[in-house]
């Protein structure tokens, strides 16, 4: 029998089909890919049938294929364009489905009104709410800053049945505009048993690294800027980008950054890694460079404390609840700060506290949890 993660009663488990809507999925690099692949594998081994609609985001990719037992379609080439029309597909692929689960942001339009029209319940999990964010963070000009705010203002006032937060930070925005009744946390996981542990090293050059998407939000440009001031003073260390060429627009600009800033030669940028690649990257470094405008959750901190790694973070978001093990908070969200945090780090200055653990098998069952508890109302 599951337990209602709300209600604290029992749910029948029944066989459950459960579409998936979102802006991209693997081989797309993200903490919002991993949470969807993982979930979707984890519901096709226990039975249950999964569908993913979603971007092809490279001309390469197949329109339609079958990973690890999850089917996935692509629609369309831009999650843009996927925003406007995918209603169409969306529509037409989720006949006989019992629950839609979509996520924030350019995916929540189709899949709301796909699911009215089919008269089926959908739910939403929102990944980092951030509002007036959205008209500071960098690489940005005032009109795509005020179309994103504008259309995250929207989504988030759409009827979802419910709305998932990543974390207790994330929840508690939520709550500020939906109905408390129907926001739910439940916290990413990850699996702890596959992830090697970091022995330290004593490298020639400290070795400081970055690894994941190259989002407005993560602060690649204070990396970029931190790094330049640290060799301007002659303290001498390696930086790691471990990060996509996709979106190009966002990649154009870390490129253009780094060689403005005089470091591109200096700095080692790796693209598109197999996990067991970036692992041995990430174990051999020295930090793991995470300062962050805002964080919803945060893939990275998780599974960088979970391998032992120190970590320099912007504390922002729901960092503060997620980041454990050896670590340093920067003192201020700024180049010069994250810069005084490199030096901290390099000097052997961390905070050390208990690892805090997010399991990969908590999170299925409360989302399996939640959608027996909806199907009971279908």
């Amino acid at each position: 029998m599951w337990k209602s993660a709300s209600c604290g009663l029992p749910c029948s488990p029944r066989f459950l089909n459960i579409l998936f809507v979102i802006e991209h999925y693997p081989p797309y690099i993200g903490g919002v890919e991993k949470l969807f692949s993982s979930l979707a594998g984890k519901l096709v081994e226990r039975g249950h049938n999964v569908r993913v609609i979603t971007t092809r985001f490279h001309p390469s990719l197949p329109r339609h294929e079958v990973m690890e037992g999850v089917e996935v379609f692509r629609v369309t080439s831009n999650r843009f364009i996927f925003s406007l029309v995918g209603v169409f597909q969306v529509y037409k692929l989720s006949k006989g489905f019992d629950l839609f689960h979509t996520s924030s942001y350019n995916a929540a339009f189709p899949s709301f009104i796909a699911s009215l029209l089919r008269r089926k319940k959908a739910i939403i999990t929102f990944h980092e709410l951030w509002g007036k964010l959205w008209f500071t963070l960098p690489f940005l000009y005032f009109p795509s800053r005020f179309i994103f705010w504008t259309y995250e203002q929207s989504i988030i006032r759409l009827p979802f049945h419910k709305f998932i937060g990543v974390s207790e930070f994330t929840s508690g925005r939520l709550r500020k505009i939906v109905p408390a009744g129907r926001v739910f946390t439940i916290y990413n996981g990850i699996s702890y048993d596959v992830m090697p542990t970091f022995t330290g090293l004593g490298n020639k050059e400290f070795t400081f690294i970055y690894f994941g998407r190259i989002g407005v939000s993560k602060g690649i440009d204070l990396i970029i800027k931190a790094s330049a001031m640290l060799a301007q003073q002659g303290v001498k260390h390696h930086l790691k980008l471990i990060i996509p060429q996709i979106p190009v627009y966002f990649y154009v600009k870390v490129i253009r950054l780094l060689k403005r800033k005089g470091i591109y030669d200096d700095v080692t940028i790796v693209h598109h890694l197999p996990e067991q690649e970036l692992q041995r990257e990430l174990l051999s470094s020295d930090c793991v460079l995470i300062p962050s405008y805002s964080e919803g959750f945060c893939f990275a901190a998780v599974e960088a404390a979970a391998m032992g790694l120190p970590i320099i973070s912007s504390g922002r978001g729901a960092l503060s609840e997620v980041v454990s093990g050896t670590f340093i908070e920067m003192e201020e969200q700024s180049a010069r700060g994250l810069a005084g945090a490199m030096q901290k780090a390099m000097r052997g200055e961390w905070r050390r506290t208990n690892l805090k653990q997010f399991d990969l098998s908590k999170q299925v069952d409360e989302y399996l949890n939640l959608y027996s508890e909806i199907a009971e109302e279908l």
